[in-house]
């Protein structure tokens, strides 16, 4: 989606600055000690470095100011955004980050089912809407725009046979109060994404020993 791309390029640019140093090094080492060591010429380099900036920008807090970069970014008077960014921002800012199931691909839709709320959504402008499947179970974050949704144009997609395990620890997340669930689903959602990356790494590992809260494999 263009919009995020605009937002996040402009963003990223003033919070990977030298202010930030340490935020840019302890985010790395935290996000890339769960995707693995990252090869510039591996089919996923692309993705997983969207997937970083969007975790950076808009899931981590930074350490001095207890706050995500787009939720901070006003308190910055130094930071200079195009008057479009800043727009962008109100929507980008409204984003849902969660786990959907897909529960239709059309010619030029896709219909998911958020797995937390059980909230249907309709997303447009899916690019490579061959992609994706029917009972798909993927990672994202869906921006509100003009009474439409849309992908921010990162994904994990979970394998089929970790549905049962996901959904699983959704309800245990579901249960708890309401002002820990957001927390508690972020979390999930990072841990997950920790054990997507070992399940593509290492192959030989059954599912079972990676998708899961026991064993030494644990994340």
């Amino acid at each position: 989606m263009r919009d995020v791309e605009m937002v996040v390029d402009q963003l990223m640019q003033y919070f990977s600055g030298p202010k930030f140093r340490e935020d840019v090094e302890q985010g790395k080492a935290r996000f890339f000690e769960g995707a693995g060591i990252l090869d510039e010429e591996s089919q996923d380099y692309e993705n997983k470095m969207i997937q970083f900036s969007h975790w950076y920008l808009f899931s981590r807090r930074l350490i001095e100011y207890h706050k995500t970069p787009i939720e901070a970014y006003e308190e910055f008077n130094d930071l200079r955004l195009d008057t479009e960014v800043i727009e962008n921002i109100k929507n980008v800012r409204s984003q849902r980050h969660s786990l959907f199931e897909v529960l239709k691909v059309s010619g030029d839709y896709i219909l998911v089912k958020d797995m937390f709320s059980g909230y249907k959504i309709k997303v447009l402008g899916v690019e490579f809407i061959q992609g994706f499947n029917k009972g798909d179970i993927i990672e994202s974050r869906v921006i509100p725009k003009n009474d439409s949704f849309y992908f921010a144009g990162s994904f994990c997609f979970h394998p089929p046979e970790a549905k049962k395990f996901i959904k699983k620890e959704v309800k245990v997340v579901n249960k708890l109060p309401v002002d820990q669930q957001d927390t508690a689903r972020e979390d999930l959602i990072f841990r997950l994404f920790k054990m997507n990356s070992k399940y593509v790494q290492y192959t030989h590992v059954p599912l079972n020993m990676i998708y899961t809260n026991e064993g030494q494999l644990k994340f």
